[in-house]
């Protein structure tokens, strides 16, 4: 998604038009695109919506991730939890074929070189400085050598709190009383393949002795430690788990003894790739 995406789509299929192509936009559901008996074709599709094409070279056109929010979110009405969840499943999916050594451009590029049609100039666009890159959660995608060049921040209003009940403390700040439970996970931001490590700062004041279940990972997929606390204080654990294939990320915390009393507050963590593991 880009705000370009649209221009980026009429330049390319007049370019086609030229060169005696077909051209198709696939769309989410649609039937995998087939050309006439000896004409080449262009398919227009975000990466995670389209299946393999026999004989197909892929091409990725990529954008600064918080202009590819904005236009993921002009789609239609849609929370912020599900905005960066759809958006980063496109990003983790192109700068995942980008890696593997997929022909890259980006959106506000002046011209895009693809296999067999050749060189094609990119639409007129007003294009605008990138916007701070540094504290948003997303920010792992911004330009650069390869995905997760930086560290990127998750704060705690990213993440969800199923059985939060209300407290004082900011946002990640919650009474332990009660069952055992899931405290908190998410947030759900897909990456690419890599080894990704999240290191997570938590405050807890426990009834006594009481222990916690931390996962980082993929479904059942994670990294995991089981941990006793028995002094109150403030905790920082580091998990590394290795992504096969672009997976939504989830970062989940669980209280396994049942507490009649107690504190804990979430302080969020940092993301980074680390495939030098």
């Amino acid at each position: 998604p880009s705000a370009a995406a649209l221009a980026w789509r009429d330049v390319l299929a007049q370019a086609c038009l030229e060169r005696n192509w077909d051209f198709v936009v696939h769309q989410r559901g649609g039937a995998i695109p087939s050309g006439t008996p000896d004409r080449s074709l262009l398919v227009v599709a975000w990466l995670d919506e389209v299946g393999e094409l026999e004989d197909a070279s892929r091409a990725v056109q990529l954008s600064p991730p918080q202009e590819a929010l904005a236009a993921f979110r002009a789609v239609g009405n849609i929370n912020d939890q599900d905005a960066l969840y759809g958006t980063s499943l496109r990003l983790a999916a192109a700068w995942e074929l980008s890696e593997r050594g997929a022909p890259t451009s980006w959106s506000d590029d002046p011209e895009i070189v693809l296999a067999g049609l050749g060189r094609v100039a990119g639409p007129v666009i007003q294009t605008t400085p990138d916007a701070d890159s540094a504290d948003h959660p997303l920010s792992m995608f911004e330009r650069g050598a390869r995905a997760g060049v930086r560290a990127t921040r998750w704060k705690p209003d990213i993440f969800l709190y199923p059985d939060a009940r209300p407290s004082e403390g900011p946002i990640g700040s919650f009474p332990l009383l009660g069952r055992r439970r899931l405290l908190l996970n998410g947030p759900n931001i897909f990456l690419p393949a890599g080894t990704w490590s999240f290191v997570a700062e938590i405050s807890i004041d426990p009834p006594g002795k009481t222990e916690l279940l931390i996962e980082w990972g993929h479904g059942y997929d994670v990294a995991s430690l089981l941990t006793p606390i028995e002094a109150a204080g403030k905790y920082e654990v580091s998990l590394v788990k290795k992504w096969d294939a672009f997976q939504p990320a989830d970062f989940r915390i669980s209280l396994m003894i049942p507490a009649l009393d107690g504190e804990i507050c979430f302080h969020g963590g940092t993301l980074t790739r680390r495939d030098d593991i």
